[in-house]
């Protein structure tokens, strides 16, 4: 993510923190200190950059100053997080039992569902909060709700490592899955279709859509692939033999 308060600052996560660049990522240096490691998300607040979210190994931390200082909001384990974009100040959290949510920018927290379902992503839309877990597929529910849906007619792989929803048609919808590669929705998640021709790499944990039509797919041990029509068709782009965890835009 890109700060305002330093316009050339970019924030990265990585198993030894959180690195930030302040010369459009000419050098890089740790910000978060030995006591935040294994960050395996790093979110903004769309109305505020320089408040950031990590969630690692640790628990959630949280920057108001683009990474000059953090201070730890939750303990735990957390794979991912995000802001609403409905209200900024709540805040909801991935864990191995489930989804947590604060509604006061993380200074208290309650559970909000999926217990021990193992949830690995978050994303959102306009409407819809969608959550991918480990081995137990994929859910939803309506943003300022609190029910979950499974959302998994047509997924032969149960475990979502990666979502993302089309910015110009939030009823397209990609997912990336341990096993089966990519999965993509048409009808906002009620039915999928695995589409993996020409994806050689099945173990899909970053996608990226980069146009109305675009998707990128990052792969474990098989780089980076791309599509131009929504993931019908698949070739690969860079980084052969890369572990490519997550993909992100400003």
């Amino acid at each position: 993510p890109r700060s305002t308060l330093f316009p050339y600052t970019t924030l990265f996560r990585s198993g030894n923190g959180v690195l930030r660049s302040r010369d459009a990522g000419q050098t890089w240096r740790i910000t978060t200190g030995w006591q935040i490691t294994e960050v395996l998300k790093v979110r903004t607040v769309a109305t505020d950059p320089n408040i950031v979210y990590a969630a690692s190994a640790y628990g959630v931390f949280k920057t108001t100053d683009a990474g000059e200082h953090w201070d730890k909001i939750r303990n735990g384990f957390a794979s991912d997080l995000l802001a609403s974009r409905e209200n900024p100040a709540t805040i909801l959290s991935a864990s191995e039992d489930g989804v947590y949510i604060s509604y006061n920018e993380g200074r208290n927290w309650d559970h909000s569902g999926l217990a021990e379902m193992g949830v690995r992503v978050l994303a959102q839309s306009a409407e819809h909060i969608w959550a991918g877990t480990e081995n137990n597929g994929l859910f939803v529910r309506r943003q300022g709700d609190y029910s979950w849906r499974p959302m998994n007619k047509g997924l032969s792989d149960s475990t979502v490592y990666a979502i993302a929803v089309n910015p110009k048609n939030d009823r397209h919808i990609a997912i990336g899955t341990h096993g089966g590669g990519v999965f993509a929705s048409a009808d906002g998640g009620e039915n999928w279709t695995q589409r993996i021709n020409g994806l050689t790499n099945l173990t899909v944990h970053g996608l990226l859509y980069a146009g109305p039509h675009r998707l990128l797919a990052g792969t474990i041990n098989g780089g980076l692939y791309e599509s131009d029509d929504e993931g019908v068709n698949w070739k690969f782009n860079s980084q052969p033999d890369a572990q490519v965890w997550s993909l992100s835009t400003k």
